[in-house]
């Protein structure tokens, strides 16, 4: 990867179509060594600079396809939602402040879960190789795009992306043994940039993580108090 928009004098549109065309040929590569190949995807909607949010996941599930560009929308605000996770999101934030904002995943390959690219044709390099391919990209499409805030949804993403974490919402845990008080929002500020915030939250639709009703309603009055254009 050869740097930031700036220092080659691509627009932050033009370095995210080189992105594109660089994990189309990494893709290409390593598809013949994974077990269960399903594809990749990059940016969820068009390449928005400054927007309110740029949401930060851990990897997509499902099937994707082998995409040159990104597509017309992101999906978090789409209505119905498309899938659980823009479910849940409309759940927590404010449909035009979701149809604004843009992201993606720190791994682009396709997973049925998280636990299955842990297997990744079991091999750990080739799955350490494929996450630090990702992972740089990641960083340079974020810096490229200067998002207002960054919401990481999962801990590996948060961990990915910032440096510290302050917990600033706390809510009933769940489940048989499940501490009385859990994080739900956590704050943090951007590795390598400091006056961009990250808000951490768990995995919005992961199967032990995803939040129910009344952790959802906390966290979504947090959020009502946070100015996503400043």
């Amino acid at each position: 990867m050869s740097g930031l928009a700036s220092e080659t004098g691509e627009s932050p549109q033009e370095l995210c179509l080189r992105v594109y065309r660089e994990t189309h040929g990494f893709y290409q590569r390593c598809r013949p060594k994974l077990s269960s190949p399903r594809g990749y995807t990059i940016l969820y909607g068009p390449p928005v600079v400054g927007a309110p949010i740029f949401f930060v996941g851990e990897n997509p599930g499902d099937r994707g396809g082998e995409p040159l560009k990104w597509g017309k929308t992101n999906g978090y605000g789409d209505t119905p939602p498309p899938w659980d996770l823009a479910c849940k999101m409309q759940q927590i934030w404010p449909l035009d402040v979701l149809r604004r904002s843009t992201g993606l995943n720190m791994n682009f390959f396709h997973s049925r879960s998280s636990g299955d690219w842990l297997a990744v044709a079991d091999q750990k390099k080739m799955k350490q190789d494929i996450e630090a391919f990702c992972r740089e990209r990641v960083h340079l499409i974020i810096r490229a795009l200067k998002p207002k805030t960054v919401v990481a949804y999962g801990k590996i993403a948060y961990e990915a992306l910032a440096e510290d974490r302050e917990v600033t919402v706390r809510g009933p845990g769940r489940g048989k043994g499940a501490p009385s008080l859990i994080p739900l929002v956590w704050l943090g500020k951007l590795n390598n940039d400091p006056s961009t915030r990250v808000f951490g939250t768990p995995h919005l639709s992961g199967r032990w993580t995803r939040p129910d009703a009344d952790q959802t309603a906390l966290m979504r009055n947090y959020f009502a108090t946070v100015s996503w254009d400043t």
